[in-house]
């Protein structure tokens, strides 16, 4: 029987690489997202690794609907790994003003609130058979708030929260719930931010990095390591000397497609 991975976010960048770093011939990917020109293209790089995959299109943004597509799935073949991978990304912009308000609501819907409900409404299915597991992706920013990003950081900090909870909630249980806090990965998302970044890796690296420590039953996984001491740390030094560290990571983010700062431009 094969084993069945669904992945939301799939046609984004780590998306994208979970499923490529997963597929083969023993495996159901189940991908999700809103771009089916892109799924479509992910669709075809999983099959020629030989696994089954099936595009399904899903705006997360609407999580009624999200809810009973996760559902349907499940129904109709058993989740036995799912990604909650899907998110944006918002911050000061390049003129130095704070991100609009409606992209703060946006961002902490998606990447927050449908992110969590979906999570959990997989984690309920999978309880009844007393079998999966469920990986939250967060991020680094969610150990210590970055003021270039503090609608991104608030997100993955619920994340990050919300994960560590439901593990612990389901240790004496056979479920398992994963997080993964990764740093800087190279994808269209990232690319928007402009500014430092350090330890800089590909998508398809932190994929594999993922997938390995899932293997060795990691169930907190952060990367790279440095990056992730460093920004660890620094919730022990006293404020005005932790301020003074994160300062060398100030960025600011474009705008994505979707946000307001762009559509007033036209």
């Amino acid at each position: 029987m094969k084993t069945h991975i669904l992945i939301t976010g799939a046609g984004g960048g780590l998306g994208t690489a979970l499923a490529k770093a997963y597929a083969s011939p023993n495996i159901k990917l189940s991908l999700l997202g809103r771009n089916t020109e892109r799924l479509s293209q992910v669709k075809l790089l999983c099959s020629q690794q030989g696994a089954e995959s099936e595009c399904i299109f899903c705006d997360l943004n609407d999580i009624e609907n999200s809810i009973e597509t996760i559902k349907k799935i499940d129904a109709k073949t058993p989740i036995d790994l799912a990604f909650i991978n899907a998110g944006i990304s918002s911050g000061v912009l390049p003129n130095g003003e704070m991100e609009a308000v409606s992209d703060v609501y946006r961002l902490m819907h998606l990447n927050s609130t449908s992110s969590i409900t979906l999570g959990s409404t997989i984690l309920k299915e999978m309880n009844t058979r007393q079998k999966g597991q469920v990986v939250f992706i967060s991020s680094l920013s969610a150990y210590f708030p970055l003021a270039s990003s503090p609608a991104y950081s608030a997100s993955k900090a619920a994340i990050l929260s919300y994960a560590l909870a439901m593990n612990s909630f389901y240790k004496k249980t056979p479920i398992r719930i994963s997080v993964a806090c990764p740093g800087y990965i190279k994808t269209p998302m990232s690319l928007r931010l402009k500014g430092f970044k350090p330890f800089y890796w590909t998508a398809d690296k932190a994929a594999f990095y993922i997938k390995k420590q899932l293997e060795k039953n990691n169930d907190h996984i952060s990367f790279p390591f440095l990056l992730s001491l460093g920004i660890k740390s620094l919730n022990f030094m006293p404020n005005f000397l932790s301020n003074f560290f994160a300062d060398f990571f100030k960025f600011s983010v474009e705008p994505d497609a979707e946000s307001i700062m762009n559509k007033t431009k036209k």
